[in-house]
């Protein structure tokens, strides 16, 4: 049975076709386009954000460079309050230049596993073993443990941290003076524990306190330069094995200086130039200096037969209004000239030295410590008289 469509159903068909034909393309691709579009929109209106913000940051760029620049300063200034190493040897020739400048007296109470400790320098430890291994010793036992702690900091850095602790003796003025010499010294330390006792009638302070040392090691950080003192007047301790130097001949001249110059680096606890009288322990005949550059000094000994004078002049600085008079029964005088290693380039300190010998004994100068070629110190530009000058290390004259 066929059934009929009228021409008003073909209408409704084609009409029907005509609206899916306009819809369809809306619903897949206008739709998808618009959508798009959205999303677009919303990441131009994020990079227009991002524009103006830079646009901003290139306004104020001489701004954030120069506060970049500050942070840096900044970081190395504090990273400058930290040595960037330490070693035990270091803490006791720093305690000793404290009871130099200082009145007080400093005693050892603990230090690492309070095992015997010995402060030699490279040539004695090369004596010490030689002697340890013909006498069949082993004086590992008697030698100091390094008990100091290290931390990761991140950056790069690693914390060192040792504690030392000491027992003291100082008047009340020496005792004030210590606590704001440990407070203001250059490289970071604090006083983790401090116990005084005052006595009126005696005007002193005792008691004991703790050190504690940081430091910061890591890339970029200088090197941690320390030279021992090369001491040559017998066995350093006779109550450890390990000083066998006595049963070995030591081919070194045995002499008390009369009178000695010393150069240190620009950061030392010392000042970088000092001269003096070295029985002087008042420092009252001391003349010193902690600029960081090339000095000349010009030492003048005068007087004969037993009685002399020095005189030692750097520029307009000079005792010659109070020359310093001394003895002399018999032997040369002798004139000690202690340098040590540069710290780096940055290191200035050097002298120019011109010794006037006017009396009728020879006068000997013994350079010693002093780095070798174009890092030497000292170097001596005319003396005059009998004048002999020897060197411990080779250095340029």
């Amino acid at each position: 049975m066929t059934t009929a469509v009228s021409e008003r159903d073909k209408k409704l068909i084609l009409l029907l076709i005509f609206v899916a034909v306009a819809v369809l393309p809306f619903f897949l691709v206008t739709k998808n386009v618009m959508e798009k579009n959205d999303v677009l929109m919303t990441e131009n209106t994020k990079l227009r954000s991002r524009k103006s913000e830079l646009e901003a940051y290139a306004l104020n760029k001489d701004t954030y460079i120069a506060e970049s620049d500050a942070l840096v300063v900044k970081a190395q200034e504090l990273l400058g309050r930290f040595p960037s190493d330490y070693n035990q040897e270091s803490m006791l020739v720093f305690f000793n230049e404290a009871e130099k400048k200082i009145n007080i007296d400093l005693y050892q109470a603990s230090f690492g596993e309070d095992k015997t400790a010995q402060m030699v320098s490279e040539s004695e430890e090369e004596e010490i073993e030689e002697v340890e291994e013909e006498m069949d010793w082993d004086s590992e036992e008697g030698h100091i443990e390094d008990t100091s702690e290290e931390k990761d900091v991140g950056g790069g850095f690693v914390q060192l941290t040792a504690t030392t602790q000491f027992t003291y003796d100082a008047t009340y003025d020496g005792f004030k003076q210590f606590l704001n010499y440990i407070k203001n010294h250059q490289n970071r330390m604090v006083i983790s524990n401090l116990t005084a006792s005052y006595s009126g009638d005696l005007g002193l302070v005792n008691g004991a306190f703790t050190i504690t040392q940081y430091a910061l090691k890591g890339e970029g950080r200088d090197n941690f330069a320390f030279l021992p003192p090369d001491y040559r007047q017998g066995t350093s301790n006779i109550f450890t094995e390990a000083t066998g130097i006595f049963d070995v001949e030591v081919p070194v001249e045995t002499y008390i200086p009369d009178f000695f110059i010393m150069l240190n680096q620009p950061d030392a606890d010392e000042d970088a130039f000092i001269a003096g009288q070295s029985s002087d322990i008042s420092r009252e005949s001391y003349i010193s200096s902690d600029d960081n550059t090339k000095k000349e000094i010009t030492v003048t000994f005068t007087g004969s037969e037993g009685s002399y004078e020095a005189v030692y002049a750097v520029g307009e600085d000079n005792n010659e209004d109070a020359p310093v008079a001394f003895t002399k029964e018999e032997g040369s005088i002798h004139l000690d000239l202690l340098s040590s290693l540069r710290a780096g380039e940055e290191d200035k300190v050097e002298l120019n030295v011109v010794i006037v010998n006017e009396t009728d004994r020879r006068v000997e100068a013994h350079v010693k410590n002093d780095p070798d070629g174009e890092e030497a110190r000292i170097r001596f530009t005319g003396n005059s008289g009998d004048v002999e000058v020897k060197y411990d290390n080779p250095g340029t004259v």
